[in-house]
């Protein structure tokens, strides 16, 4: 709904403009209104109305040095002017001021409608057509934008748009990749909700790319705000995205020397051992000379050689193998999704292999497209290796019965013989040769309990046939069946049994 002022010295007159037309269903909606011309400019400079209704003969100021001092303040409204005089001069003096009519009192209804009918189309066109002068204005903003950030030595006479339109002078600058985990939704909001500033602040610029975004930061108080977060969380790894920088720079043509350090940072933490939050190019790994080059087509005979070494030869400690491949994937000039396409082949490969030596398994696996796109949305190659090795492990142990050959037994006899031992699912499940994971799964279907329930009983029987047939104290019982904290002891004693220590031995006595 567009905004009408109506200006005239006569209440009579104001109230019959009012009530003329139906303003409301011409798109109108009365704002203000005023009786002299010197309160009117006022009004209307306050209001920005869209259209004004002016009397030319006004008290304090006329009707045409109104819309003449109007526009000379830089109101872009539409003006309707409404005369006693039907002189010319005045006519032409209107036209001269940005008038868009000249109307002579007594006014018809018609004419009057007409007139807001016209007013009401050019403000429709006006605003499509400031729309479309922004709308491409800032994408020749955010293309040049992106040359800046991405060409070395960009010519910057050549520019349509000046450094001032594009909102890029400043005394540094400073680029910052912001990655997104595992698929993690939209993350700049959150990243600035953590920074306390607006998503549309002035010293930050945003390109967004298809795994991360690209961001400008623009002078030193901006600057400083990203170092003090920074330095508040370095050792977080607890967020929904990870931050790769570039250097500091002076100059506008430096930007994208920043902007290829956060690159190569955000490559090199691919490599990272450990979910981290932040990467610098000065913190990166150097690379080795000894280079070894990785490409999808020559995944199949990694594959190969890990299918013959683990699934064939059966060797379940898989471990050396991957850390020798991690090693030798961590010093290649490949890009990170070479890698990724690298072991995706190399792993449908072993399924593949796999799925024709042992059909008669029914295993079921992942499509292909499946496992390019789960290896894909993976952050770190540590993750990558950990979930191939999960998998491997699943294949290998789906082949092997560990209830028929009595490796379930012998687990159960090493907790029984090792309790007082500290034990731990992961510690134990490599000696017999299987992933902990897996082994997790197995033992709880078989013995009917997880781990540590069954460890609980196997400790809590040892210390009851103690309290029975020996003079130790509890807290030495304690100690000798694994529990280092007496008070631990005491309550899971009471847990699993219904007593304390005390009162067993005293109801077992002699």
């Amino acid at each position: 709904m567009y905004k009408v002022y109506i200006v005239d010295d006569e209440e009579i007159v104001r109230q019959g403009l009012k009530m003329i037309l139906d303003w409301n269903a011409l798109g109108f909606e009365i704002c203000g209104e005023a009786a002299d011309g010197i309160s009117a400019f006022k009004g209307i400079m306050s209001m920005r109305p869209d259209l004004i209704l002016v009397d030319i003969h006004m008290p304090k100021l006329h009707g045409l040095d109104l819309a003449n001092k109007l526009r000379s303040s830089g109101y872009k409204g539409r003006i309707i002017v409404l005369s006693g005089y039907s002189e010319f001069k005045y006519a032409q003096e209107a036209i001269m001021y940005g008038v868009d009519f000249y109307m002579t009192k007594p006014i018809e209804e018609d004419d009057l409608k007409e007139a807001v009918k016209s007013v009401f189309i050019t403000l429709n066109q006006s605003i499509q057509q400031t729309k479309s002068i922004s709308y491409y204005q800032e994408k020749a903003k955010f293309r040049i934008l992106e040359e800046i950030i991405k060409t070395t030595n960009v010519n910057l006479t050549d520019l349509e748009m000046s450094l001032e339109d594009l909102g890029l002078v400043s005394e540094s600058y400073q680029i910052l990749l912001l990655n997104k985990y595992d698929g993690e939704g939209e993350v700049y909001s959150a990243f600035c909700q953590e920074m306390k500033i607006s998503t549309k602040n002035k010293d930050l610029e945003r390109l967004q790319e298809d795994d991360h975004d690209i961001l400008l930061l623009k002078g030193s108080n901006i600057l400083k705000k990203l170092q003090e977060y920074l330095a508040k969380n370095q050792e977080s790894k607890d967020k929904p995205f990870f931050i790769s920088l570039g250097d500091v720079v002076e100059d506008v043509r430096r930007i994208s020397y920043s902007y290829t350090q956060a690159l190569t940072a955000k490559n090199r933490s691919f490599y990272s051992k450990e979910k981290k939050f932040i990467e610098a190019i000065d913190r990166r790994s150097e690379v080795s000379e000894m280079r070894k080059q990785f490409t999808a087509n020559n995944s199949r005979e990694i594959g190969k050689d890990l299918y013959d070494k683990v699934i064939v030869r059966r060797q379940v400690d898989c471990r050396s193998y991957f850390d020798q491949l991690f090693d030798q994937l961590s010093n290649t000039d490949n890009d990170v999704k070479t890698i990724k396409n690298y072991l995706a082949g190399m792993f449908i490969y072993v399924i593949n292999e796999f799925k024709t030596d042992y059909a008669h398994y029914n295993v079921e696996f992942k499509s292909n497209s499946e496992i390019i796109n789960l290896i894909q949305s993976k952050s770190y190659l540590y993750e990558i290796m950990e979930y191939i090795s999960e998998e491997i492990y699943s294949m290998l142990l789906q082949t092997r019965d560990i209830g028929s050959d009595g490796i379930m037994d012998e687990i159960l006899n090493y907790i029984s013989s090792h309790s007082g031992e500290d034990l731990k699912l992961k510690n134990i499940a490599p000696k017999f040769g299987y992933n902990s994971c897996y082994l997790g799964k197995i033992f709880n279907s078989k013995v009917g309990m997880n781990f540590n329930e069954y460890l609980h009983h196997v400790r809590v029987d040892k210390a009851k046939e103690l309290l029975k047939n020996s003079k130790y104290k509890v807290y030495e019982i304690s100690n000798m069946i694994g529990y280092n904290k007496v008070d631990y002891f005491h309550m899971k004693f009471k847990e699993y049994v219904g007593v304390t220590p005390t009162e067993y031995r005293t109801e077992h006595e002699e």
